[in-house]
């Protein structure tokens, strides 16, 4: 009985090995593991065509530019407007992190197998000099950062070298001696138990719910008639071409706002006035662009200085984006 119930089993299976006595012969067949994987296209294909803006380029400092890449769909799937081109890491240089393939193609787009898709990033110059790389990758329609494995890992780059003299009075804010009506303050101030503020300030708002993404010295006067704020900033050596940038503007939330605002530079005994604006909540502010050319070879202290006519309550004022650059 036991042999029989052997050969029985031998039998039913059918396969692979002596078994009771007996040697059975197995035929091969597909491992049964990959007979339902379904057959997933390779989306990731691409290459790349051409590019602008070389690694090593020189620009001057805060300058735009437009970097292009122009890529070559080599899969055999449409790329839909979920695929995109996104900042990885490194320096950015732009105002946004990512570019849609369709950005600039009719809705519901696509770019198919053998066609091209142009790339254009607008960009600006970091203020820092030296080389600055920020890194890009694409990103497909699942959500996955990929560069072509047939482009170099680091292809997908913005690569410069940043030049001219750059001095940013936000960055230097608290090297700059503060006084509040004569008397010395701390930098910064930003404590609710004092009567005024003095701060750095990376995404102002000003009147009329204007957002800005540079940075600002961010002023809030006591409520106190002809109070003065004013900050003496450290000697900067003028060069030829030079230009102070920068814009005055109230705050979103200051209403009553009434401010005069002042940049004076120091040489020596002489003082310069370098400009003068008054500002109150109409929903605009004010930017200048000011050629210090005639001043090259000085050392300056630039003094910034805020003032308050009348007691008004949230008195509060930005200097946006003060800072010399060379052109």
């Amino acid at each position: 009985m036991k042999r029989s119930y052997c050969l029985c089993i031998n039998l039913v299976i059918l396969i692979l090995t002596t078994a009771c006595g007996g040697q059975v012969t197995s035929t091969s067949s597909p491992d049964p593991t990959t007979l339902f994987m379904p057959d997933y296209p390779d989306c990731q294909q691409a290459e790349l065509v051409s590019e602008t803006i070389p690694a090593g380029t020189s620009f001057m400092a805060g300058e735009k530019f437009d970097k292009t890449w122009i890529i070559r769909n080599t899969s055999p799937c449409n790329w839909d407007a979920n695929f995109s081109l996104v900042y990885y890491q490194g320096v950015g240089m732009g105002e946004s992190t990512h570019l849609l393939f369709t950005a600039n193609m009719p809705q519901g787009a696509v770019t198919p197998p053998g066609a091209e898709v142009t790339l254009t990033l607008n960009l600006r110059a970091p203020f820092a000099a030296g080389r600055q790389i920020g890194y890009w990758k694409l990103r497909d329609s699942a959500g996955i950062l990929f560069v072509p494995a047939n482009i170099h890992q680091d292809a997908l780059s913005v690569d410069i070298e940043v030049v001219g003299t750059v001095y940013s009075f936000v960055d230097n804010l608290c090297h700059a001696m503060w006084t509040l009506d004569g008397h010395s303050i701390s930098c910064p101030v930003n404590n609710d138990m004092d009567p005024f503020k003095l701060v750095y300030n990376s995404f102002p708002v000003f009147e009329g719910n204007n957002a800005e993404n540079e940075p600002s010295i961010e002023v809030l006067l006591p409520e106190e008639e002809g109070s003065i704020i004013s900050g003496v900033f450290p000697p900067v050596v003028i060069r030829n071409g030079d230009h102070l940038h920068l814009g005055t503007g109230c705050g979103n939330d200051a209403h009553q706002c009434d401010l005069y605002f002042e940049v004076v530079a120091m040489t020596g005994n002489e003082r310069i006035t370098i400009g003068e604006w008054h500002e109150v909540s109409d929903g605009n502010m004010q930017s200048v662009n000011l050629d210090m050319s005639y001043l090259a070879g000085q050392s300056l202290q630039f003094v910034f200085t805020l003032r308050s006519e009348n007691a008004i309550r949230e008195n509060r004022g930005f200097w946006f984006f003060p800072i010399l650059l060379p052109y």
